[in-house]
């Protein structure tokens, strides 16, 4: 799964702060992220895999020591499949955010976790999966730190698979009974059912 993630962040230094009336009323400046302290983002993957988030090369920074980044990122990620119900299945792939030295400047990290429904006009999917659900929920981590956990719930779209899996099978399974109203003088029981039972092998061999 591949999505496009719109993160802000902010923290405040106060040692970053000036006098805006001391430098012809400047209230922001832009500085190199590699020039003051930011903090290191991480991006949960399942339950045990992780990923660096990058901020922007140029910060801004307020005359008052805020400093802020607003950064876009493909984000990609695998899923764990459950195909106990295929082809009428639905998948919950999860993605969080963290941050590291969460005691440094008495930062916390904050999420805006009111996405617990998906407007039907927001989104608009094209292929083999349907969103039906976006989820945020609160958790902690072993330091007792909070981080926000990301819920996509995705399903299937069976017509597809009705048509050319589940539809094929079933017509099969019905016309093979079928063999008994053959009447025995034809001599054709034996063929039917070879040529039945060798189209089901070929499409069994097709879909696997």
């Amino acid at each position: 799964m591949t999505i496009i993630a719109h993160v802000q962040t902010e923290w405040n230094q106060t040692d970053l702060s000036w006098n805006k009336t001391d430098y012809d009323n400047m209230d922001a400046v832009l500085l190199e992220s590699s020039a003051i302290w930011t903090p290191a983002i991480f991006v949960i993957i399942g339950s045990k895999e992780s990923l660096s988030f990058q901020l922007n090369d140029e910060l801004i920074v307020t005359s008052n020591g805020n400093v802020k980044s607003m950064i876009q990122r493909y984000i990609t990620f695998q899923c764990q499949i459950d195909f106990h119900k295929y082809p009428f299945d639905t998948q919950t792939c999860s993605f969080g955010f963290y941050k590291q030295d969460l005691y440094i400047f008495g930062s916390t990290l904050k999420a805006n976790c009111e996405v617990n429904h998906v407007p039907a006009n927001d989104y608009s999917i094209q292929g083999e999966w349907q969103l039906t659900g976006l989820y945020c929920h609160m958790r902690r981590d072993v330091n007792n730190a909070t981080y926000y956990l990301y819920q996509v719930v995705v399903k299937r779209r069976s017509v597809y698979y009705v048509i050319t899996v589940v539809f094929p099978m079933v017509l099969t399974s019905v016309m093979i009974p079928l063999v008994f109203l053959i009447p025995t003088k034809t001599g054709e029981k034996i063929s039917y059912l070879v040529t039945m039972f060798t189209s089901t092998a070929i499409f069994l061999s097709y879909i696997r």
